[in-house]
């Protein structure tokens, strides 16, 4: 092999390296969101999507998912097209985050398709810069919501430089 072929599969593979770099990055990166403590995470998946998970309790396991997607969704969209099957919104309404920042918070019941288990959800989702974050709070169906969970899905804030 010539070194030029040597040095082009060393930059490709430097590359790739640093392409993989971001398979485990946050989306919490760059926001003020704090996920609960005592709560086991995934690894982040491209800046996209983690998921937290409670200790197991007797009523069962609590999720919160973190998203940042890169295209404008709405709530409908985010819970149509989520692993929920027969979502019945309860409340949506317009909140203000981060100082004077708008959102949209919805609490919904479903079945969690995954599961197969009916579930309450909370989410608050924003808009900012041609994408929108979402944090989603999910526990079975009757569990006492956590409050430290139920406040942390309102920090979709940019953390200060």
């Amino acid at each position: 092999m010539t070194l030029s072929k040597c040095a082009a599969l060393l930059a490709a593979a430097a590359v790739a390296l640093a392409g993989c770099a971001n398979l485990t990055k946050s989306p919490a990166q760059g926001l003020t969101f704090k996920p609960p403590a005592g709560w086991t995470a995934s690894p982040g998946i491209f800046g996209v999507t983690q998921i937290w998970v409670s200790p197991k309790t007797a009523a069962g396991t609590q999720e919160l998912l973190l998203l940042k997607l890169p295209v404008v969704a709405t709530s409908r969209d985010i819970i149509d097209q989520g692993q929920f099957q027969n979502a019945h919104i309860q409340v949506r309404r317009q909140v203000k985050i981060c100082g004077n920042d708008s959102a949209t918070y919805v609490q919904f019941n479903a079945t969690a398709r995954s599961q197969r288990q009916d579930v309450e959800g909370e989410t608050v989702m924003t808009a900012r810069n041609g994408k929108t974050l979402v944090a989603m709070y999910i526990r079975p169906l009757g569990a006492k919501a956590d409050p430290q969970v139920a406040a942390s899905i309102y920090q979709l804030c940019p953390a200060k430089s």
